[in-house]
């Protein structure tokens, strides 16, 4: 599985994230439906981002980043259905898409 680590396409297993594809780490979290292609409310996905970023001291990418690092994930992991996991920290960007599965157990936090 490719995932997005910084700046570039990387192998999951390379980075260090689980084959369940949720990037480990402290940070701002978010998981957004992806259809045929299509992003489901990034914008809002993004203000809630920023405004926790601000109240967390962290440093966001810029805009830029951000949107070549979806638009080129989506085209190496793409899915009819999908989920788009966000992870901004202090010292990382992790970008993961996976095709969509209903979740049957509960997260562990």
């Amino acid at each position: 599985m490719q995932i997005w680590l910084n700046d570039c396409l990387v192998d999951a297993a390379a980075a260090g994230v689980a084959l369940d594809g949720w990037p480990d780490g402290e940070g701002i979290f978010e998981t957004i439906k992806t259809e045929n292609g299509e992003i489901f409310e990034l914008g809002r996905h993004m203000r809630r981002a920023i405004d926790a970023a601000v109240q967390k001291k962290i440093k966001l990418p810029d805009e830029e980043l951000i949107r070549t690092a979806i638009s080129q994930l989506m085209l190496a992991e793409s899915h009819a259905v999908g989920r788009l996991r966000l992870l901004f920290s202090r010292d990382r960007f992790v970008a993961v898409h996976q095709f969509y599965e209903d979740i049957t157990k509960p997260a562990k936090l």
